[in-house]
Formats: C-alpha cells, sequence, structure tokens
C-alpha cells in the first residue's frame, strides 16, 4: 500500500499539521511476498565469508613466514642478540656473586666480630 508522494508544485507550511500530514503521504516500505528481512536469513553464507577470509589472512601469513629474508634476518637478530645478552648476563652473574660474597663476608664479621678488612688480611697471611 503506497500513499501519494506529494508533487513538484506543492507548497508545505511549517505548521504542524501540516508537517504531520507530510509524514502521512511518505511511503511506507511494504515486504515484497515471499522474501524474508535479511536478519531472518539463514546466516550460514555470511559465516562462509568469514571463515574464507581467515583462511587467506593464515595463507598470506604463512607465506610472509617462509620469506628467506625475513627468515635470515630473525636468525641474524637471534644470534646477535644472543652475543649481546650472553655478556650482559656473564656481567650480572660476576655482580650477583660478588655481592653474595660480600654479603657472606659481613655476616661472617659480625659473627667472628672482626672488620672485613682484618678478615682480609688473615686470609692473605694464611
Amino acid at each position: 500500500m503506497l500513499l501519494p508522494i506529494p508533487g513538484p508544485g506543492t507548497k508545505f507550511a511549517t505548521s504542524p499539521s501540516n508537517s504531520e500530514n507530510m509524514r502521512a503521504t511518505l511511503p511506507i516500505p511494504q515486504a515484497v511476498p515471499g522474501s524474508k528481512p535479511w536478519f531472518a536469513e539463514p546466516h550460514e553464507e555470511r559465516l562462509q565469508l568469514s571463515k574464507e577470509s581467515e583462511r587467506n589472512d593464515k595463507d598470506a601469513k604463512l607465506k610472509d613466514s617462509m620469506d628467506p629474508m625475513k627468515i635470515m634476518k630473525h636468525y641474524v637478530n637471534l644470534k646477535c642478540g644472543l652475543q649481546e645478552n650472553g655478556k650482559k648476563i656473564a656481567k650480572l652473574k660476576e655482580l650477583t656473586t660478588a655481592s653474595e660474597r660480600h654479603r657472606l663476608y659481613k655476616k661472617k664479621s659480625k659473627k667472628v666480630g672482626k672488620t672485613l678488612e682484618e678478615m682480609r688480611a688473615d686470609r692473605l697471611l694464611v
């Protein structure tokens, strides 16, 4: 059921009654017999599209990960990073062992009742 649309020569006033009339003359969308709205349709097709796009994304990522330049770059970064980190780790180990020794000597000096310098001198003399 379509209501008539105002023609080109129709003048509209700004009165509220006329705006109500104008709303009444706009066509009301009617469903075509036998058709369903988009949300009533089965959504398997839409799900299928998302699955295909996910598959395409995975394929693209796999191709990127297999790129020889990317693999070489990753290997070089790992190798250099391991060398640099190895040096840092060795330095940290030295510091922790030194601080641990210092802590133990301090504890022992309190127990014995001597200063650290006296304990060092005793150790050097022996």
